[in-house]
């Protein structure tokens, strides 16, 4: 079997032993049914990664003593994810599935034609963070993606305000095609990803405008229309396989 990992929050991380939550917990005792001495993993999702045993196996919270700390290199985590906000149900998958892609950090909002969301994102936030937390340790990487909320578009290009990016917005209408941006991002320098992809009901005119007059390039995925989970793992996987792969393209 693998090497298990679990996610601790950095400030978790004084002591050499470790108290895991109730979740963990019942997963290494009752799931893995870990016994004592048994490598762990724990990593603090900001590029720490922690060699642990398991010390002890008590209800109250499992223990695991840390023997050795590993710094992780954050180069090829480049993209970010900028969404209007599709059906809560869809979003949860979308946060699972591109966490475990290697995505840097999504920027949520409620475009035009989203089912908006009104009432306590907060709480809204810590769910999406703890589906973040689960795939980032199912997927093993060191990063957890920053979530944000917004209330609206123009909040977020506030945010990416003068940032030297390449920028993308999903559209069937789109003027790139996927080869344009390959060579685009084979070509170019190293710099961060943004990717817009739209609810299920797609981006407005007016959306589209406002991305336009930020610079985002409207980039077609497919000769269909996919939908909004498609385009997220379809695009994200690509640009992943791209920049991993730079300097084997470059060979040719």
């Amino acid at each position: 079997m693998a090497i298990p990992w679990f996610y601790i929050e950095k400030k978790e991380r004084r002591e050499s032993i470790i108290t895991l939550n109730p979740q963990q917990t019942k997963q290494i005792r009752k799931v893995l049914k870990l016994r004592l001495g048994e490598k762990i993993v724990l990593v603090d999702g900001q590029g720490t990664n922690y060699s642990a045993e398991v010390a002890s196996l008590e209800k109250s919270g499992v223990k695991a003593k840390i023997k050795e700390a590993f710094l992780i290199k954050d180069e090829f985590q480049t993209i970010n994810l900028i969404m209007g906000v599709p059906k809560l149900v869809k979003l949860d998958e979308i946060i699972s599935r591109c966490t475990q892609l290697g995505v840097k950090s999504f920027l949520l909002f409620n475009a035009e034609r989203s089912i908006k969301v009104k009432k306590a994102p907060e709480k809204k936030l810590k769910r999406w963070k703890n589906i973040a937390i689960e795939a980032m340790e199912l997927s093993r990487r060191s990063f957890l993606p920053k979530i944000d909320f917004f209330r609206n578009i123009e909040d977020i290009f506030k945010e990416l305000k003068d940032e030297n990016s390449y920028k993308y917005i999903a559209h069937i209408s789109g003027q790139k095609s996927l080869f344009d941006l390959f060579e685009e991002l084979l070509r170019g320098k190293a710099l961060p990803i943004y990717i817009m992809i739209g609810p299920e009901g797609g981006w407005t005119e007016k959306e589209l405008k406002l991305a336009k007059n930020e610079g985002f390039q409207p980039i077609t995925l497919n000769w269909y229309n996919l939908s909004t989970q498609t385009a997220s793992y379809y695009l994200v996987s690509i640009i992943d396989f791209i920049i991993k792969n730079k300097t084997c393209f470059a060979n040719f």
